[in-house]
């Protein structure tokens, strides 16, 4: 890893990130121990990662590792762009759980409601109900079109 590079304030939560990771331990009469953010990578066979610290909706500073392709000349920078897989899931469950807590949605009402560009379809003459909790925990029997 030769990329190192950082945006921003110096700032206490990334250091914690970069060279304070717990690492559980194997057993119990063992304790935790700290590990770089560097070691982590190695261990997990990750060429290169960029993150940020967001604080009260604003970038407060960012941190570029490694490279873009194991054995690549080509360095991570804090504007690289990675895709978010699965990380926008738990966004989602909080933007949408907050809606419910404050009445705007409901967990229990179906979709279709509030869908108004695209509903769920029906499956032959059948209608499914589904509802955001189905949706949120993955429930719905929703899936891809092949």
């Amino acid at each position: 890893m030769t990329s190192v590079e950082s945006a921003g304030e110096s700032d206490e939560r990334l250091d914690r990130v970069t060279r304070g990771l717990v690492v559980p331990p194997l057993l119990a009469s063992h304790m935790p121990r700290t590990a770089t953010l560097v070691e982590r990578m190695d261990f997990y066979k990750v060429p290169g990662i960029s993150l940020a610290v967001i604080d009260g909706y604003e970038v407060r500073s960012t941190h570029a590792q490694g490279v873009l392709e194991a054995g690549g000349p080509d360095l991570v920078t804090p504007r690289t762009l990675f895709q978010g897989g699965s990380l926008g899931k738990p966004v989602v469950a909080l933007a949408a759980l907050r809606l419910v807590q404050d009445g705007v949605l409901s967990l229990e009402t179906d979709v279709n409601t509030w869908l108004t560009s695209w509903k769920i379809p029906a499956n032959d003459a059948w209608q499914p109900h589904v509802t955001l909790r189905h949706l949120l925990t993955h429930t719905s029997g929703l899936t891809i079109p092949l």
